[in-house]
């Protein structure tokens, strides 16, 4: 019983992390070639609408934080 329950756990923070990274990517491609200070306000708002947000951090070319 404890296996199955830790899988099935497991399985749904695989889902989760997945489910977030593919919106991440999303945001990219949608964000791709607009003006930095937009991009930077929609990180933001994507790191803070998501827990653990804090732990994102988004550069630019000349690797100058975009979020906060």
């Amino acid at each position: 019983m404890w296996v199955e329950l830790d899988v099935s756990l497991a399985r749904g923070r695989d889902r989760t992390l997945a489910n977030r990274a593919t919106r991440l990517v999303q945001l990219l491609q949608r964000s791709s070639g607009d003006p930095e200070e937009w991009v930077g306000a929609q990180f933001d708002n994507f790191a803070q609408a998501t827990p653990e947000g804090n732990l994102i951090q988004v550069f630019d070319s000349r690797a100058s934080t975009l979020s906060r």
